[in-house]
Parts: C-alpha cells; sequence; structure tokens
C-alpha cells in the first residue's frame, strides 16, 4: 500500500468514525530498534480503524488490501501484538540505561541481572531459578521449564485464558511462540552479558559506589587491585574506614553529586580527607558503561560537518559542540542561556587581541 496524501485522508475518515485519535502510522527504524515498542503501541491503538479501512478497501480490490484484512481480522495478530507490548519495555528500558550520559558503571551488573531473570520468571521453573546460581542457569534446558500452559505471556494474555475464548491450538500455539521468544531473548542477553565471565564479574566490585551499601562493603582492596599501580592500597583502605565510620547520607539520590562532595572534603589545614579515595572513585567514574554517548559525538558531527559545510575546521566544529554541551548540561535551550561574564571577556580578549 502505498503511504499517498488521498489514502490518509480516506483513513482519517474511519478515525473520526470511531472517535480515534488522528495518530499516524509509525514505521520500525532498522537502526532504532527502540522504535518498535512505539509503533506496536501504534498500531493496537488504531486497531479497529485499520480493520474498517482495509476492509472498505478490499471490497474495491485495492492492491494487498484483502491479504491485510484477513490477517487483521484473525485475532491472533492482536494477541502478538499485545504480548509484544508487554515483554518489549523490559529491554527498551534496560537500553535507554545503557544510553544514560551520567556513569552507570556500579549499576549495570544488578540491572542487568533484574531484567535476565525477570526473562527466565516467565517460564522456568521457580524452585530451579531460585536455587540455582544464575551463572550456571541452563535457561535453554527443556526440562526446567514451567508447563506450557503455565508459561507467561503478559496480563492481557492471562485475562484472554481466563475467558477461555481460544481454541486449544490456538492457544499452545500462542504459548508455543511466547515461549521460544523468552528462550531466545534468554540467549541473547547472556550472549552479550556473560554473567560467568572474570570481565563481567568484576562490575559487581563497583557497587559499593552505591551509598547504601557503604557501610556493609568491607573492603576495597579486590576493586582496587585493578589499579594497584596508580592507587596506595594501605591509605585507601585507611580513607575507606574512615568514611565508614563517618556521618553522611546513605539516602543520597544522586550518587554523583555524593561522591562529589566526600571528595571535596576538606581538614583545617586545607588538605583533602580522602585523597586516595578521591582518586579511586574518579578513575571508577572514568570506565564507560557503553559506546551511546561517543556514537551521539559523531552523530553531532555529521549534523554538523555536512556537505554543504564541508569546509567547516575542526576549531570551529569543536567550539559548536563544547558550546551544545555547556548549554546541555545545564538544561536549558539556546535562546535562554545566560552566557556568564568570563566567556564573553574571553572572547572580546580573543577578538580584539593581536596575533
Amino acid at each position: 500500500m502505498q503511504y499517498s496524501f488521498k489514502r490518509q485522508t480516506q483513513y482519517k475518515e474511519f478515525q473520526q468514525f470511531l472517535d480515534i485519535k488522528p495518530h499516524k502510522l509509525l514505521q520500525p527504524s532498522q537502526t532504532r530498534w527502540l522504535s518498535l515498542i512505539s509503533v506496536v503501541k501504534r498500531v493496537l491503538e488504531q486497531y479497529e480503524a485499520l480493520k474498517l479501512y482495509f476492509q472498505n478497501e478490499s471490497f474495491n480490490q485495492i492492491d494487498a488490501s484483502e491479504s491485510i484484512h484477513n490477517n487483521l481480522q484473525n485475532p491472533m495478530n492482536k494477541y502478538y501484538l499485545e504480548f509484544l507490548e508487554y515483554v518489549l519495555p523490559v529491554f527498551t528500558d534496560l537500553n535507554k540505561e545503557f544510553q544514560s550520559e551520567s556513569p552507570k558503571i556500579y549499576a549495570i551488573y544488578d540491572r542487568m541481572l533484574a531484567v535476565y531473570k525477570t526473562i527466565l520468571s516467565c517460564y522456568i521453573n521457580n524452585t530451579y531459578l531460585s536455587k540455582t546460581d544464575v551463572t550456571t542457569l541452563q535457561y535453554r534446558n527443556p526440562e526446567h521449564y514451567v508447563l506450557l500452559n503455565e508459561v507467561y505471556c503478559g496480563p492481557k494474555a492471562a485475562i484472554l485464558f481466563q475467558e477461555n475464548t481460544l481454541s486449544d491450538g490456538d492457544k499452545h500455539n500462542f504459548q508455543l511462540t511466547c515461549l521460544g521468544f523468552y528462550v531466545e531473548a534468554a540467549h541473547q542477553l547472556y550472549k552479550r552479558f556473560p554473567f560467568n565471565a572474570e570481565d563481567v564479574k568484576t562490575l559487581k566490585l563497583f557497587k559499593f559506589l552505591n551509598p547504601k551499601l557503604i557501610k556493609t562493603t568491607s573492603s576495597l582492596g579486590p576493586a582496587a587491585n585493578f589499579y594497584r599501580k596508580d592507587i596506595d592500597l594501605l591509605s585507601l583502605e585507611r580513607e575507606w574506614r574512615l568514611l565508614q565510620n563517618s556521618d553522611f547520607n546513605e539516602d543520597a539520590a544522586d550518587y554523583i553529586s555524593f561522591w562529589k562532595n566526600i571528595c571535596n572534603q576538606i581538614r583545617c589545614d586545607n588538605t583533602a580527607v580522602y585523597p586516595e579515595l578521591s582518586k579511586f572513585v574518579n578513575l571508577v567514574l572514568t570506565l564507560p558503561h557503553s559506546s551511546a554517548s561517543v556514537e551521539r559525538i559523531f552523530s553531532a558531527v555529521s549534523l554538523n560537518k555536512s556537505k554543504i559545510r564541508n569546509r567547516l575546521s575542526a576549531t570551529t566544529l569543536t567550539g559548536i559542540l563544547h558550546s551544545k554541551r555547556l548549554i546541555n548540561s545545564d538544561n536549558k535551550s539556546c535562546f535562554d542561556y545566560k552566557i556568564p561574564v568570563t566567556v564573553t571577556n574571553k572572547h572580546n580578549n580573543n577578538m580584539y587581541s593581536s596575533e
């Protein structure tokens, strides 16, 4: 079906008839798979209008309208979309964590583990899941699966099964497909984040960055061992013990601000209270949890240095990128950003000074 203005106008008539919001249909992106959940939700929102539209088009024998209409009439297609509406946000929310600009190195292991167990809990026997170490759990062994009719397919599917509106064959195929989705999802998660790998296990050592876990972390030695050439381990341990016995806000929501305040504490003689701990924390926070922030810079470069502006110098491009980052850091737009006096003075000095 061609996405023409005429057909859009015709489709709006069906939206108005059913009192559905006049939203356009979305298309999934090949490079931004996070858009898939938005596409699924939009199709479900417009489902009844789509059925009427393609029913009308099939009467007129337009292109493949009859085939599309038949698929829309099949209730199983809507049930699969509702299943995706339930399960896809589990992955999109996780992906958003990896796209965060703030350091997330201390939280990545727990977030991945929570998502992994969430998927496993939908089809793995609860007794086996609760008693087995996640690093050795056999997620593709059918012996540990729940019965097929116990596979959890989302709340809407649970209501559907309770109403007994599906035939036994359709219900069996639906749950079998959902089971296959879960098994493949667990496999892809484990393949990208092998919990038993030594470098992945190392991420658990950085949980000390969470203010709530400071008093329960007995030693920083295992984590600091990776930086033993740059850190004085004895001084680090003394400072860590000192911090544990000091007063601090364990419920701090912004852990970056929390550690900034800790690192900025000074004694009466104007020396730092936690010099080695500050150095170690800064080293850990420089570890990237993903490449999303770097990819954004490449995208920004491509948007600014285009075919039309191909002679843009590296100095000017760097200035544009720094300016954009400076404005975004205060959550302001370019038209309401107040330029500091120090910046304008430096600009004027550079402009009018002779080389």
